[in-house]
């Protein structure tokens, strides 16, 4: 009887050894396993209970993973426990989550507590991998500032959770920031299933996620995920050139929402310097949205090379190679004047004359120029160009050039008056237009001859047909009335012969 009540004993104390775990001077007493129960710490060669005011879940992970657990699955304020039987030896203890020990908690001294017998700290901690430890974010897509994760997180429990990324321009973890996030300029993400689109990266660069509780237990990591490349044109080609212009194109990069920047190099330049051109997006240099650009404020006579490079928000890509050399093709034959601060006071100019005014300041600074006659706008350039064709009265007057730059708007007038012709020209030029009226005249009038000739020829050729086609007619009738003619003698004949 003695034998059986002691070897129950100690069978009951290896028992409740087993459900013990210590670990540092921190272990976990009336528990009914060894990953729960009631929260005592050793000091002072005792040991004690720690008070459960304040007692937290971030306190209880701290423990959890003291005693080699991955996360608290739960904590308790509330345990009863005697006073007088037990000390306690913590109160007020608040981990910050990444303490390596729950002894390294801030607290509010050694044996400093206002408990009572149903106020002590306990806690159950999880003997697998659990919640967030065994999320894996899966890639999903990508452009070129984002990419789409996919995070499955069994078992958790309301809390949010902290997308942290690794980047290998950085080689650390670093917050990040999210469409799905719940807190702004961060990605805090509640959702236990949940899309996450990563956003604010770089273009062409690889990446690795991880997600984080607030008791800084991690997920796996993800696989490395890789944002688009930005790309780059090709070489860009001549296409056409004007007055201190050329039109140039290449073909666009293959992503999505990019714009393009036009660089060129002159003169025995050694460096890539910014252009202007007609179709800018922005006050300065060459910004287009298309894959044509029109360069302008260029010179004559030399030979300029372009680049181009694609353009993403703040992201430049790699530049295009050079293009060939492109000159500006001049045309002789047409008459040009620069308007300028001096101008003459009359370009005398007759109807049918073709000019073109220009009017440009510096070469320095991108100037918009603007071309007016009364309240007309004529024409809105970068080159400052402005081609007039005299066909009536109403193209002679004042025209109006008005260069605006940063700093400063500039306007110039230049008149167009017709041109005044000696009487003996003007004579002659009478005799000349009568002798080209008259010699119209004749061409017209042989033209409309030759159309009556061959309308007369079509007609009587028609006729000629028409008659041969009624004769032709006649003959066949004819022999077709001596046919049957033919035939009633030969059947009357027959009958003959039968009769008799």
């Amino acid at each position: 009887m003695h034998g059986t009540r002691a070897t129950q004993l100690i069978l009951l104390a290896g028992v409740l050894t087993m459900k013990t775990r210590a670990k540092d001077g921190v272990r976990l007493v009336q528990g009914r396993t060894a990953r729960d129960g009631r929260v005592e710490v050793h000091h002072s060669g005792a040991w004690g209970a720690v008070c459960g005011k304040h007692w937290d879940l971030v306190d209880a992970t701290v423990l959890c993973r003291l005693l080699g657990y991955n996360e608290a699955l739960a904590y308790d304020q509330n345990i009863t426990f005697k006073q007088n039987n037990n000390t306690v030896w913590l109160t007020d203890v608040q981990c910050a989550g990444n303490e390596s020990s729950l002894l390294h908690c801030p607290h509010s001294g050694w044996g400093k507590y206002t408990c009572n017998e149903g106020q002590a700290a306990g806690v159950t901690c999880s003997d697998r991998g659990w919640g967030i430890s065994l999320a894996i974010p899966k890639f999903v897509s990508s452009t070129l500032d984002s990419v789409t994760v996919q995070c499955s997180i069994p078992d958790v429990t309301d809390i949010t959770y902290t997308v942290q990324i690794w980047s290998n321009t950085t080689n650390k973890w670093h917050d990040t920031e999210c469409e799905q996030s719940t807190v702004a300029g961060s990605c805090v993400v509640r959702l236990p299933k949940a899309i996450i689109t990563l956003t604010s990266l770089s273009p062409g660069h690889i990446y690795y996620l991880r997600l984080v509780s607030p008791y800084l237990v991690y997920s796996q990591v993800s696989e490395s995920l890789v944002t688009k490349e930005l790309g780059y044109p090709s070489v860009p080609w001549f296409v056409a050139s004007s007055s201190r212009s050329i039109t140039l194109a290449w073909e666009p990069t293959p992503t999505e929402f990019t714009n393009y920047s036009v660089e060129a190099k002159c003169c025995g330049e050694t460096t890539w310097r910014a252009v202007d051109c007609v179709e800018k997006l922005f006050d300065k240099g060459c910004t287009v949205s298309n894959n044509t650009a029109t360069v302008i404020a260029l010179k004559e006579g030399q030979d300029y090379y372009f680049r181009v490079l694609a353009l993403y928000k703040s992201w430049k890509s790699t530049p295009s190679a050079s293009s060939e050399a492109m000159r500006i093709k001049s045309n002789d034959n047409l008459q040009r004047i620069w308007v300028g601060s001096i101008t003459q006071e009359c370009v005398a100019l007759k109807i049918g004359d073709n000019i073109t005014l220009f009017c440009h300041v510096s070469d320095d600074e991108p100037t918009y120029y603007k071309w007016t006659k009364g309240q007309s706008i004529l024409n809105s350039s970068g080159d400052g160009a402005l081609n007039v064709f005299v066909s009536s009265l109403a193209d002679f007057g004042i025209y109006t050039c008005q260069a605006t730059t940063s700093d400063d708007v500039v306007q110039y007038d230049i008149a167009i008056c017709q041109k005044m012709v000696s009487k003996e020209a003007a004579t002659k030029e009478t005799k000349n237009r009568t002798l080209i009226a008259i010699i119209t005249t004749c061409f017209i009038c042989f033209g409309i001859f030759i159309i009556v000739l061959i309308l007369l020829k079509m007609a009587q050729i028609y006729r000629r047909r028409k008659k041969q086609l009624k004769e032709t007619n006649r003959e066949e009738m004819t022999m077709l009335s001596h046919r049957q003619k033919s035939v009633r003698n030969n059947n009357e004949a027959d009958e003959f012969d039968l009769n008799s």
